[in-house]
């Protein structure tokens, strides 16, 4: 993907849903809202200090992906801290890092104990700081913040409008599906979070959809993909190829 490209096309003050994402969602049975809401509450502060691969590393890994690949660097937000903040801030994450690399707790555990810790440095950081906790996608539809996200946001400077922008870009099913099958696959922790998602976890697919003949249709025609154009073997062309086969797929069964 071009980097420069997107960044211009990433919207600061409201969110845009790319045609592929919206897409990627429809036919994987879960609404757009849902997808982001079940992301953010995965992203967990203390994930940073270790690696379980589970969904909540995913999602946490994703910000440090998207902030590389979309340059998304910048100054902490003003604050008004005392030094004294900033010196009880540097004890809130040796704590942090402390519990996170302490074996005698699972994972799990780490980051149930860790919400305290998270919620202090939260308040510490955000005096000051004009930092809302709901992103509307629409009239009807919004998105929750949690605290590891906005303390991530405060400490970057990255909004998360940003975020949640850079995210959609990163969920392409033609691209996804052209370089799995010629084996060309580059590691994507959003999409990695979207593939599980799709598998089922977060329990957010529509159970009617799933049973329908619109999505047994879809599956196999999925599956045949490989075999159907197995010739196209320049990544570009399995890629246009893709998207072709998706945009009639989508039109001849009216999704």
């Amino acid at each position: 993907m071009n980097n420069k490209r997107m960044k211009r096309e990433l919207e600061m003050d409201h969110l845009v849903v790319p045609n592929k994402f919206k897409v990627g969602c429809k036919v994987a049975g879960f609404q757009v809202h849902e997808f982001l809401q079940l992301f953010v509450d995965h992203y967990s502060l203390i994930d940073n200090h270790f690696d379980d691969k589970s969904a909540f590393s995913l999602a946490t890994k994703s910000f440090y992906f998207i902030r590389e690949e979309f340059g998304l660097e910048g100054e902490t937000m003003p604050n008004t801290m005392t030094r004294q903040d900033k010196d009880k801030g540097v004890g809130f994450v040796r704590r942090m890092v402390k519990l996170a690399t302490n074996r005698n707790y699972s994972f799990s555990q780490r980051r149930n104990k860790s919400k305290v810790l998270t919620g202090q440095l939260f308040e510490l950081f955000s005096k000051g700081v004009e930092l809302k906790d709901t992103v509307y996608l629409d009239e009807f539809n919004f998105i929750k913040l949690n605290k590891d996200i906005r303390f991530q946001c405060i400490l970057t400077g990255a909004s998360p409008v940003e975020l949640l922008n850079a995210i959609m870009q990163y969920v392409d099913m033609p691209n996804h599906l052209a370089r799995f099958h010629l084996e060309k696959f580059i590691f994507n922790p959003v999409l990695g979070f979207f593939i599980r998602v799709m598998d089922g976890y977060g329990n957010i697919r529509d159970s009617d959809y799933l049973d329908s003949e619109e999505y047994a249709e879809f599956i196999w025609s999925l599956q045949e993909l490989p075999k159907q154009f197995y010739f196209y073997r320049n990544l570009e062309d399995r890629i246009e190829i893709y998207q072709e086969w998706l945009g009639k797929f989508l039109e001849e069964n009216r999704f």
